[in-house]
């Protein structure tokens, strides 16, 4: 079945013809990543002696199935060894999936293991779209000179322009922007919401908040409170401002049009 397939394959997209093929899948190879986490891999080796140039893939749908003929097998078959990998958390890798956080970290860890396998010859190509392409950028920069090409095609090279393009945060955003930083000052948010303001104030952890009102530099008038990390000059505090300051009070200013 699966020669009739690489026929049908190669007439279709006018691939030239195999070298041999039959083709060895070593299934389930483990690969130990720095943290001590297992990610599961497919080998796909050629027939015949002699090296053969390594193409790594990684992915998070699978190493069976369409991809894995087309991505794996169909090259073999012309003389290149294929390491399918599953991404971190997915079919079969250990682990927790956690899209674009872990793939420059694993990404790198699967290269080192390449290069030190017997078989490797010193060449080393990444292929594939999408989520694919996107683990290949993750590690371009860092993966030294065994890795000769990347073949990333229908992806990104920088993921978090899909979310922020520029101009003003999502308010789900700018809150979590604000909740994460180690000091609490002062924000502000410029806004003809109502419930997005309410909002705001609400659930910023921080002791001052500004409704289209400018309060990251208060003026003498405001009272100055802080937060978690937030401090208190470099002089030891003491007296009612002192008090104020870390017993984690909030103060809303706001301004409407």
């Amino acid at each position: 079945m699966s020669a009739v397939l690489s026929r049908l394959v190669q007439r279709i997209v006018s691939l030239p013809a195999p070298l041999d093929r039959r083709v060895g899948v070593a299934r389930g190879v483990r690969v130990p990543m720095d943290d001590g986490v297992d990610l599961a891999a497919d080998v796909y080796t050629p027939t015949g002696v002699g090296s053969h140039p390594t193409i790594l893939v990684r992915s998070p749908y699978g190493r069976g199935g369409p991809l894995g003929f087309l991505l794996g097998r169909v090259f073999a078959e012309r003389g290149y060894r294929v390491v399918m990998q599953s991404c971190r958390g997915t079919f079969g890798s250990g682990g927790v999936f956690e899209p674009n956080f872990h793939e420059r970290a694993d990404g790198l860890a699967t290269i080192r293991w390449v290069e030190r396998q017997s078989w490797f010859d010193g060449r080393l190509a990444m292929n594939g779209p999408s989520y694919l392409g996107g683990v290949q950028w993750a590690v371009a920069d860092a993966a030294g000179p065994a890795l000769r090409a990347l073949c990333a095609h229908v992806t990104y090279s920088n993921i978090a322009s899909h979310w922020y393009r520029g101009e003003s945060f999502a308010l789900d955003d700018a809150i979590d922007l604000v909740n994460t930083c180690p000091f609490g000052n002062a924000t502000a948010i410029f806004t003809a919401s109502g419930k997005s303001a309410r909002e705001y104030s609400s659930r910023c952890e921080v002791g001052m908040v500004g409704i289209n009102v400018g309060v990251a530099a208060p003026m003498a008038f405001f009272p100055f409170a802080g937060w978690r990390n937030s401090f208190f000059g470099d002089l030891h505090a003491h007296g009612k401002d002192a008090v104020s300051f870390y017993t984690e009070q909030k103060v809303i200013m706001s301004r409407w049009f």
